[in-house]
């Protein structure tokens, strides 16, 4: 419709920028409409919070983090994981993740 290409595959781009402080953007692709949860965890598997957990048209996608856990309290420099979970509408499933250093 408006000109723009559709990604061939869902893709969970690297955050930028890396290192981080006090912000971070997130971009991902999908190449279809899917059910989307995008999370932020510790190093140790400890959920940090939701970012995204919503149903989204295919495209290209954009969030951003504030570098602060769910309850709005500061986090400690250190690594974090970022984790996109896609369920296409096709029923198509998958994962990626990557990793961001946040620097206080």
């Amino acid at each position: 419709e408006n000109g723009e290409e559709l990604p061939g595959e869902f893709l969970l781009h690297q955050n930028y920028p890396n290192p981080f402080n006090p912000s971070t953007h997130v971009l991902f692709d999908l190449h279809s409409r899917s059910n989307v949860r995008l999370t932020i965890y510790k190093m140790l598997g400890q959920q940090v919070i939701s970012l995204v957990s919503e149903t989204l048209p295919a495209g290209r996608h954009e969030a951003e983090w504030n570098g602060r856990c769910a309850d709005g309290a500061g986090l400690a420099s250190g690594m974090y994981v970022m984790r996109l979970d896609v369920e296409a509408e096709s029923g198509e499933k998958g994962s990626q993740s990557r990793m961001m250093l946040l620097l206080r």
